[in-house]
């Protein structure tokens, strides 16, 4: 019982030293995944800051080529020395070509030759239209998304009607952010969503976020802030990255934002590191679970085994209380019929040693009472007995025994003789009392 507290008490250590492994385990997988949050949207703000920077800094690009364009057509629209046909087509073919080169940010352009006005186009099923426009002076088109070339040698002059928000859109389509993320343009004090292409009255619920955000396009500084914003009235928190540039001389304060969620970066990590994470908890909890069930299976296995030992030895004790109460002593065999195991009573009993006794039966028998015996139980196995009983006189160098065997046959589930076991106890002083 000793025996059996001490591995009971072992393995409830050795299960408590499992158990804070595990708790372990999960607190620095816990500290390694907000280190890796923590990283990821150190990571995140950095790219989505370059995203917008590289985008910014295209559209400015861009909208410097038109501008350069729209230069060289002032050059087209002064020039000299061509006939009023040759004039109408070279003057139509370079603006076609600077409407096309950028139809998502040119909607009309306007020329004013001194003594008329004419307009060119494009429709949306890339028809190119010549319309003259009575009636109205240039400056009267003139919008705060609008570019102006003045001529130097003619007088006249272009208004070029531009688009910056939808040219803005199509420009940042390239530019990868989360699908769930938002691109933003800034431009005369108004938020647009690029996505969508309409105003915003604000992109965040935090009004100092939005401010400073404010102050930093205004004076020209890019910025990435954290910010909370409702979609759909659901609270979402992010990152917001700007990147200030102007359109031209269209308009000085214009700026690029990307905004992305912070759920949709820390979702990434999810999908990469958090399952697997979870999978090796699990792997574990099994682990430690399989080793719970073993632990109590051995507890039950091991009481079982003490009780039983216990039984068995006073069973046991019973046993040689009862073969010294009885004279006797116990022997097994195999099927070959070779002494396997006697009890120490033997030498008691008989006057004989173990090692003599199990040597006569292992070696070629030559004793009469020896041969009697196997005789005897040979006949019982043909006859498919399970028990011998008999008595007999044993005679040990002229000293007589008169002896009693009972021998129980053991069989296989085919009916084959594997061995067997016997008792003998001598009943010699019985026997000459009957006689």
């Amino acid at each position: 019982m000793g025996f059996f507290r001490s591995y009971q008490k072992e393995s409830y250590v050795t299960l408590a030293v499992g158990l804070a492994l595990v708790m372990l385990i999960i607190l620095l997988g816990a500290s390694f995944f907000v280190a890796l949050s923590t990283i990821q949207k150190s990571s995140r703000k950095e790219f989505l800051g370059k995203q917008a920077e590289l985008a910014a800094t295209g559209l400015e690009l861009e909208f410097n080529k038109f501008q350069e364009s729209a230069d060289l057509l002032i050059e087209v629209v002064e020039e000299e020395n061509l006939t009023v046909t040759e004039y109408d087509e070279k003057v139509s073919s370079a603006v076609k070509r600077v409407i096309k080169n950028y139809s998502s940010l040119v909607d009309t352009v306007f020329i004013d030759f001194q003594d008329s006005i004419v307009y060119y186009t494009l429709t949306s099923r890339n028809d190119f239209f010549r319309r003259n426009l009575s009636g109205k002076k240039l400056s009267e088109n003139k919008s705060n998304y609008s570019y102006l070339v003045q001529g130097k040698n003619t007088g006249a002059s272009i208004l070029v009607s531009v688009n910056p928000i939808r040219f803005g859109a199509d420009y940042v389509k390239n530019f990868y952010i989360d699908p769930k993320g938002k691109k933003l343009l800034y431009i005369d004090g108004v938020f647009w969503d690029l996505n969508l292409e309409s105003s915003l009255k604000n992109i965040s619920e935090e009004p100092e976020v939005e401010a400073k955000l404010l102050s930093d396009l205004t004076i020209g500084v890019l910025g990435v802030y954290e910010a909370k914003w409702n979609i759909n009235r659901t609270p979402i928190r992010g990152i917001l990255s700007q990147y200030p540039f102007k359109f031209g001389s269209v308009k000085a304060d214009s700026g690029l934002i990307f905004v992305e969620e912070s759920k949709s970066i820390i979702a990434e990590i999810y999908n990469t590191y958090f399952l697997l994470f979870i999978g090796l908890i699990v792997l574990i909890l099994g682990t430690i679970i399989l080793f719970v069930i073993s632990v109590r299976d051995n507890l039950e296995s091991q009481r079982l085994i003490a009780e039983n030992s216990a039984e068995i030895f006073s069973l046991f004790e019973q046993q040689n209380l009862l073969l010294e109460e009885l004279n006797g002593f116990v022997y097994f065999y195999d099927a070959e019929g070779r002494i396997t195991r006697v009890s120490d009573e033997i030498s008691t009993v008989l006057d004989v040693s173990k090692e003599n006794f199990l040597k006569a039966f292992n070696e070629p028998i030559e004793n009469p009472d020896i041969l009697k015996i196997v005789t005897l139980v040979r006949k019982a196995i043909s006859e498919n007995k399970s028990y011998v009983e008999f008595e007999y006189d044993y005679n040990d160098n002229g000293r007589v025994y008169h002896l009693k065997i009972f021998d129980r046959l053991i069989f296989d589930t085919a009916g084959n003789f594997t061995g067997g076991m016997g008792i003998c106890t001598d009943i010699t002083s019985q026997y000459n009392s009957r006689q």
